[in-house]
């Protein structure tokens, strides 16, 4: 059973630290069909906050459930009316790639541009993912999360918490896609334009520990995870992570106010494994 890693009194911060078999710490017993024997010690765990592009992973779960990512998807949406630091792909109208090259654009470089057509491809609409989004997260007793859009940019009635994220994160590690895609330090993606021409994108990891900006602490290794940061949300992050017995765990902190701050309070959770 993993030790519960953190317990931050700061408003703005949540974290939590979890063993991925399902025996994630609590200080109030779980009764989620999930996590029978779950718990988990963080004070604010609970605390209903942004988390910015962490919502992608309730994305990526709808497209690898749903939808078949070898099928090929032809670009329709023209990204308009975002907030101004929303990281965007570049995908055009006319452009032709595999579900599989949006998902991994989503996750890896958090694209917006990518999250909104896996929710038009799966969907047909934003509105219609949404609704999914939030059919889904009933199913897995998430009590404290609303979803208003596919990619997480600031909007209202947009939330989660600390232990719904982990939720729907452990949800997402059932799959070996997932686990493979959020493992990359970077992605190139192969697509045609609408002139019928090849194009090559590289995409770099937004996790900060893949592209070696951040060590974690000795004896742990990152295998991967999801970061999303907007002005409002701060800088959030959650991670899969392994001990030097080869254990995994998840953990989470959201609403950090820097990334320097993000990556050190990860640091710290993640020593107490």
């Amino acid at each position: 059973m993993a030790k519960n890693c953190s317990n931050s009194s700061n408003k703005n911060q949540s974290s939590n630290s979890s063993n991925n078999g399902g025996s994630n710490k609590s200080s109030n017993q779980n009764k989620n069909k999930n996590q029978n024997s779950s718990k988990n010690s963080s004070k604010n765990a609970n605390d209903e906050r942004e988390i910015a592009s962490i919502t992608k992973i309730m994305t990526a779960l709808l497209a690898m459930k749903y939808a078949d990512l070898s099928q090929e998807v032809t670009i329709s949406y023209t990204p308009e009316g975002l907030e101004s630091s929303a990281v965007l792909c570049g995908f055009e109208q006319g452009d032709k790639m595999m579900l599989s090259s949006l998902l991994s654009a989503a996750l890896i470089y958090s694209g917006n541009d990518a999250a909104i057509d896996i929710a038009i491809a799966v969907a047909g609409s934003q509105e219609a993912f949404v609704d999914m989004m939030n059919q889904e997260s009933k199913e897995l007793m998430t009590s404290h999360t609303h979803f208003a859009n596919p990619t997480g940019l600031t909007q209202s009635k947009h939330y989660s918490s600390v232990y719904d994220v982990y939720l729907m994160f452990q949800e997402c590690l059932k799959y070996p896609t997932f686990r493979d895609i959020i493992a990359r330090g970077s992605f190139l993606c192969y697509y045609t334009n609408a002139a019928g021409e090849n194009v090559t994108k590289n995409f770099n990891s937004t996790n900060q520990y893949l592209v070696g900006a951040y060590t974690p602490p000795d004896g742990i290794t990152v295998i991967g995870g999801k970061t999303g940061h907007t002005n409002t949300a701060g800088y959030n992050l959650v991670v899969l992570v392994q001990d030097s017995h080869h254990k995994e765990y998840v953990a989470v902190i959201l609403g950090a106010t820097t990334k320097d701050e993000l990556y050190n309070q990860m640091n710290t959770l993640l020593s107490k494994i």
